[in-house]
């Protein structure tokens, strides 16, 4: 083809228009905006929204289940504090009656007139 077409391949663009630099540009710079950047622009702007908002919502969700189980756990530390004082409670009560039986044995075993049975074995 002759001149200077569209179609014809000229080869890469140099970077500065000085002939004595030899380096190539591969992209040129097309400093007019137009329709198609700025609906670049917005959609990049709503996906970065969007992208926070969903952000937010996951934390606030993380936050509650975290409070949940604070919440569960100081009422599980609670029972558990309930149960250990129940459980000694009931510890006392039965060397209370134990003593009490003893005594109780002591005193049958005397008037009885037999000797006293030694305390018994732990295995």
């Amino acid at each position: 083809m002759n001149g200077n077409s569209d179609m014809e391949e000229t080869g890469p663009m140099p970077l500065s228009r000085r002939s004595s630099d030899h380096r190539r540009q591969f992209f040129r710079f097309d400093p007019t905006v137009s329709s198609g950047t700025l609906i670049q622009l917005g959609t990049i702007l709503v996906a970065a929204a969007m992208a926070y908002g969903t952000y937010r919502e996951d934390r606030a969700v993380v936050k509650a289940d975290i409070d949940q189980l604070k919440t569960s756990a100081e009422r599980d530390r609670t029972d558990v504090k309930g149960a250990v004082a129940q459980f000694q409670k009931d510890v006392g009560e039965m060397k209370v009656d134990i003593r009490d039986m003893s005594n109780k044995l002591i005193k049958i075993e005397t008037q009885t007139g037999t000797p006293p049975s030694p305390p018994a074995r732990r295995p």
